[in-house]
C-alpha cells in the first residue's frame, strides 16, 4: 500500500538539546559518527520571508550539527539560541531534551505540492518551513496528533539542487568513535507511546506512509515475559506493543497498561511522544560486557526481562545523562541461535515491504 508521503530513506532523526557541544562526543562515541556539520541559522540563512511557524512569519535563531551515519542513526542536534521562535525553543520549554522529529521523506517540489494538498484536506498542517536555497525547502508537518512525532520533508526544485548555508565540519578519530564498548547497529524502529487510542494511530500510519502489516505484543509477566526490572529492582507490568515498518523506517507503538514502567513514566512526566529507539540486535558473545560498560559510562538499565524460554533478553538503557531524552532497545539472543523470521525478522528487525 502506498501512503500519502513516501518514504524514501531515514535520513536523521532530529534532538533538541540544551547545548549541543555537551551531546557531541557521545553521540559520536555511542554511534560511531565520525563527522558533524555545524550551522548556526537564522532567518538570514533562509530565503527571505520563507520562514514560517504555523503558518505565520516567524524569526528563528538556533544551531544545527548533524552528524551522519550509514546505517539511519543519522542525528541532527537542535539548540536554541536567544530569540529563537522556533518549534524547539517550544519543544525544550514544553518537554525538555529529547527526540523531536524524523525525515523520512525527499521529494521533488511536484510532488510536495500534490502531498501538501492532501494533507490540507486531512487537516495536517505544516507546521515550520523555510527555503534552504532556491532549490531546496524543507517542511515540518504536524503530524504529533496522528503519528506520536513531526516529520520532516525536504522538497527540491531540481535533481542538482544548490546547497544551503556552508558549515563548519568537526571530526572525531577512531580514539572516540570505536571506544565504546556498547554494540550499535542501526536504527531499527523508533518508539512512540500513547496515551490515547493505538488503533487509531495505527490507521494514521497505514495512511499516511502506507503501513499495514504490524506485529502485536503484550508483556504479560509470567506468560510472555520472566524476569522483569525497573533500575533492578523486581517489577510486574503489563503494556501493549504494535510495530510497523515501511521499507527503511520501523515503527513501534507502546500503550502502558498496568504497574511502573519506564513508558508510565514518560505520560506521567513529559506526556505522549517519542520514548525510545532500538538500536541493537545482538548476541550474548557480542553483548558481553557491554551492560556493565554502559552503567559506569553513565546508562543503566531501567527495564527488563527474559523471554520465557530463555533464548532472549530484552532490556531498555536508560542513556538520558548521555544522549538527551534518549533510551536504546536491545534484543539479545542466546549465542548459535537463527535470526528471527515471519512477522518479527520482517518487521522488527528486517526491511519488511
Amino acid at each position: 500500500m502506498t501512503g500519502i508521503v513516501p518514504v524514501t530513506g531515514v535520513y536523521h532523526m532530529g534532538v533538541v538539546v540544551k547545548d549541543y557541544r555537551k551531546s557531541i562526543e557521545n553521540f559520536s562515541r555511542l554511534f560511531g559518527i565520525d563527522k558533524w556539520e555545524i550551522r548556526e541559522l537564522d532567518n538570514s540563512c533562509f530565503l527571505p520571508g520563507s520562514q514560517t511557524i504555523n503558518g505565520k512569519p516567524a524569526q528563528v535563531h538556533f544551531m544545527s550539527v548533524l552528524g551522519l551515519h550509514p546505517k539511519g542513526l543519522s542525528v541532527e542536534l537542535c539548540e536554541p539560541m536567544a530569540g529563537d521562535g522556533s518549534l524547539y525553543a517550544s519543544f525544550l520549554e514544553e518537554k525538555g531534551e529529547g527526540i523531536h522529529h524524523f525525515f523520512p521523506t525527499i521529494v521533488s517540489n511536484d510532488e510536495f505540492e500534490t502531498m501538501r494538498a492532501e494533507l490540507e484536506k486531512q487537516g495536517i498542517p505544516i507546521c515550520q518551513s523555510a527555503g534552504i536555497s532556491e532549490d531546496i525547502s524543507y517542511y515540518y508537518i504536524e503530524t504529533t496528533r496522528q503519528l506520536g512525532v513531526p516529520m520532516e520533508i525536504i522538497a527540491l526544485r531540481n535533481s542538482n539542487p544548490k546547497p544551503g548555508v556552508d558549515a563548519n565540519v568537526v571530526t572525531y578519530g577512531p580514539e572516540v568513535t570505536a571506544s565504546s564498548k556498547f554494540p550499535i547497529d542501526k536504527l531499527y524502529h523508533y518508539s512512540v507511546v500513547t496515551d490515547g487510542d493505538a488503533d487509531v494511530m495505527k490507521a494514521n500510519y497505514e495512511n499516511l506512509f502506507g503501513i499495514k502489516d504490524w506485529y502485536d505484543y503484550e508483556n504479560k509477566p509470567g506468560i510472555s515475559i520472566k524476569d522483569t526490572h525497573y533500575y533492578g529492582k523486581p517489577i510486574e507490568n503489563t503494556f501493549r506493543t504494535w510495530s510497523g515498518r515501511k521499507g527503511p523506517v520501523g515503527v513501534e507503538i507502546v500503550q502502558p497498561l498496568t504497574g511502573t514502567s519506564i513508558f508510565q513514566d514518560m505520560l506521567n512526566e513529559r506526556g505522549a511522544g517519542v520514548h525510545h529507539i532500538m538500536s541493537t540486535f545482538t548476541n550474548d558473545s557480542a553483548f558481553n560486557g557491554a551492560l556493565e560498560w554502559a552503567a559506569a559510562n553513565g546508562m543503566p538499565v531501567a527495564q527488563d526481562g527474559t523471554t520465557p524460554d530463555g533464548s532472549a533478553y530484552v532490556c531498555f538503557v536508560d542513556a538520558r545523562e548521555c544522549l538527551p531524552g534518549i533510551f536504546l532497545e536491545v534484543i539479545c539472543q542466546k549465542d548459535g541461535l537463527p535470526n528471527p523470521t515471519g512477522p518479527i525478522g520482517d518487521i522488527l528487525i528486517g526491511e519488511g515491504t
